[in-house]
């Protein structure tokens, strides 16, 4: 007689795992919801940026960069409500039957006057335009070297995916107090106030990359780190340099004397005889004219960030929309990654099967795999 001993698998009574199979439908259904997504920018990271789209052209702006032409051009009637008192004291009636004509002297003085005019102005242009262009150079090497970390941060091989998002985060901070530098404005200014200081944000970077491998075999972070080290010195360096200039305008004083070479110009304009009103009106026009709208082209030039000669800024808001692209990239593919081990890859599913077909005929549906403990 053969006696058959089976013996039970030993089974863990307090826990029991079952394999279920859940149906999402992505249409009807909400995705599921990650908090990251709505993490790379703060409240005060999008009031910022809101603050950028309006700061050009404001009435104020505007309104300083026409006032001295609004100047010269309020000079003209003032000059021409003088011009018969001055007239009368430098030559009276009861001596001079009518002032005689000096187009000979009056030459004389235009000529020295009409050339400190000229090089005074043509000094404040070259100031305000050398300006510009010096800040335009500034804000585009740096816009360049902050999409470049970007960029060679996504190039790395790194152990986790989060230290690249940190780094773009650091990157952000930095395109964020770039435009507070542009704007003059200070963290304190707005209703949101920032989580961290942006100021020195960009150098947690520092930080971020002793966690890459930089070992012999890895020539590429090796290379992209020592890159972005020095673009991170430089970032600091172009900021000092900036500030200087930034928001440095042409002095009051300086102001003061243009408008008075424009001022005397304009009289020795007036005191010209033509023996015609019409010609005489139109020397006087093209006069005001020419100073007026030297003053307004200077002005401008000096304003870099408004009116019509301006540093464009819209850049920035491009690449803030390309480091947010590659943050939730990022984001994705992590979350890909992490939801790849439960996905069951069906192919072809029997339609002869009962429920199968009503299955089939449902649009975008992702079946994955759910452990449930009992």
């Amino acid at each position: 007689m053969l006696l058959f001993n089976f013996k039970r698998r030993p089974t863990c009574k307090e826990e029991k795992t079952s394999s279920t199979v859940k149906l999402f439908d992505i249409d009807n259904e909400p995705s599921p919801e990650y908090t990251e997504f709505d993490n790379f920018y703060s409240a005060f990271d999008k009031e910022v940026i809101e603050s950028l789209s309006t700061a050009h052209n404001r009435p104020l702006d505007l309104f300083i960069i026409a006032l001295p032409a609004i100047t010269s051009l309020a000079l003209c009637p003032l000059t021409l409500y003088l011009y018969v008192p001055l007239v009368n004291f430098l030559w009276p009636p009861e001596e001079f039957a009518a002032a005689p004509d000096i187009n000979d002297a009056v030459a004389c003085f235009l000529a020295p006057a009409g050339l400190v005019y000229a090089t005074s102005f043509g000094f404040a242009f070259q100031q305000a335009l050398s300006k510009q262009h010096h800040i335009l150079e500034k804000v585009t090497s740096e816009i360049s070297m902050v999409d470049q970390i970007a960029t060679f941060s996504t190039k790395m091989t790194l152990s986790c995916s989060s230290i690249r998002r940190h780094i773009y985060k650091a990157v952000k901070a930095e395109a964020i107090f770039m435009i507070l530098q542009l704007l003059d404005r200070e963290p304190s200014s707005y209703k949101n106030k920032p989580t961290e200081d942006i100021k020195v944000k960009i150098w947690s970077i520092v930080d971020l990359l002793r966690q890459v491998d930089t070992g012999a075999k890895q020539h590429v972070n090796r290379v992209l780190c020592d890159k972005i080290l020095s673009h991170i010195m430089k970032l600091n360096s172009i900021c000092s340099d900036r500030i200087g200039v930034l928001h440095t305008k042409i002095h009051p004083v300086k102001w003061l004397f243009l408008e008075s070479l424009g001022f005397f110009s304009f009289i020795g304009i007036l005191l010209l005889r033509a023996y015609s009103y019409r010609m005489e009106l139109v020397m006087c026009i093209i006069t005001v004219f020419s100073i007026s709208m030297l003053c307004y082209v200077v002005s401008d030039l000096d304003s870099p960030f408004s009116g019509f000669f301006r540093v464009d800024l819209s850049v920035l808001s491009f690449v803030l929309q390309k480091l947010e692209s590659m943050y939730l990239e990022s984001l994705m593919e992590e979350v890909e990654s992490t939801l790849s081990g439960g996905i069951v890859k069906v192919t072809e599913i029997p339609s002869e099967k009962p429920g199968i077909k009503k299955m089939n005929a449902m649009k975008r549906e992702v079946w994955y795999k759910e452990k449930s403990f009992v």
